[in-house]
């Protein structure tokens, strides 16, 4: 028989999604309450709601960065306003290469000669003289 499987304590949600809201890695995390990471991991596989809780934090954490980025823009903060429209909107800083007026040429070359043809066009001219 092994050891007994670990378990969140009893405010273990409520920290996983605290933390998470704040940007701690799932390592750090495991180690606030007091786990290895691989026993979080093994924790997450058992438990989805783990699972709900970080998913949780995450939103709360990526929520408040983009409203911040938002308002910054807003303000007319240049990179915050880069940011958003290359992120959100698809901007890119590339030129379009298809958008171009550069000339194009075009050489077609004619096909190939079998070899009697090709004999005929090397053969130097007769001039009457």
């Amino acid at each position: 028989m092994g050891r007994p499987k670990k378990l969140l304590p009893r405010d273990g949600l409520a920290t996983v999604r605290d933390l998470a809201s704040r940007g701690f890695s799932e390592k750090d995390i495991a180690r606030s309450l007091g786990v290895s990471q691989k026993t979080f991991g093994r924790m997450k596989t058992d438990d989805e709601t783990i699972v709900d809780a970080l998913d949780e934090g995450r939103s709360i954490e990526h929520q408040a960065l983009y409203g911040t980025l938002y308002e910054k823009a807003m303000k007319g903060e240049i990179v915050a306003l880069l940011f958003l429209l290359k992120c959100r909107h698809g901007y890119r800083e590339t030129a379009d290469v298809s958008a171009t007026h550069a000339t194009q040429i075009v050489i077609q070359m004619p096909g190939a000669l079998d070899r009697d043809a090709y004999v005929r066009l090397i053969a130097p001219e007769k001039t009457d003289g």
